[in-house]
């Protein structure tokens, strides 16, 4: 007997990304149990394939980190020497386990000429959408959809405000200096935190933390103290 084509309801019934947002739909977030839009559930699950099995393998690997800076081994020696000196305990766990979503890559401008081109295009278009929907609201009123992201008489000038403030913001000098935060300014980051509240920046504890993070060794204390050094050296020079 010949195989029956598969129904596209069928295929979506077999889709992770269309379950998880059905979930979301006919059962409530897992947060608070209300149901929510599909506009909503799209948004919360994710707009690409596979995008639900890496939130499960993320939250894998979170647990794994959460469970050794609870151990005793030197991972979680070191998280409680940094506790005891000082570091406000959620903020540690929270942070080191956040760590883990940055890549391990070089920082890059996230905001470039080509950008600003990009931007401009949007903006205009944004504007125009607004001004041509406004003769559409009545039609938006009375059509038969629930849920919308906006109140209808409020999306024409709800677009042409965000052209507005984008243009604004296009002017500010501070979107040029804007870098991808990666996980080396990441560590950085989180080594000055460190000082602040213990006094120390506490490398050797660090680089323990940060080497479980990463699913790799310790990180040498010594490179932590030499890109710590050149980044406030640089800072400064500003």
């Amino acid at each position: 007997m010949a195989k029956q084509p598969t129904k596209m309801s069928d295929r979506g019934e077999t889709d992770p990304r269309e379950r998880a947002i059905r979930r979301l739909m006919e059962k409530g977030s897992p947060w608070d149990g209300k149901r929510i839009p599909r506009w909503k559930a799209e948004q919360v699950i994710g707009p690409s394939g596979g995008t639900v099995e890496r939130m499960k393998a993320d939250r894998a690997r979170k647990r794994r980190l959460a469970k050794r800076l609870r151990s005793s081994d030197s991972v979680g020696t070191a998280f409680k020497k940094l506790c005891k000196a000082g570091c406000d305990r959620r903020w540690l766990m929270r942070h080191m386990i956040g760590a883990q979503a940055y890549p391990w890559a070089r920082s890059q401008r996230m905001y470039t000429r080509a950008h600003e081109k990009r931007l401009q295009r949007i903006i205009a278009r944004l504007g125009e959408a607004g001004r041509e929907l406004q003769e559409f609201v009545p039609l938006m009123i009375l059509g038969d959809v629930h849920d919308w992201p906006v109140d209808p008489p409020d999306i024409p000038s709800r677009l042409q405000g965000i052209a507005y403030c984008l243009s604004e913001a296009l002017k500010s000098s501070r979107w040029k200096r804007l870098r991808s935060m990666s996980a080396p300014s990441r560590i950085l980051y989180l080594i000055e935190r460190v000082r602040e509240q213990t006094g120390k920046p506490h490398y050797r504890e660090m680089g323990i933390l940060l080497g479980a993070a990463y699913g790799g060794a310790a990180i040498d204390e010594a490179i932590l103290k030499m890109s710590t050094k050149r980044h406030r050296t640089r800072r400064v020079s500003r």
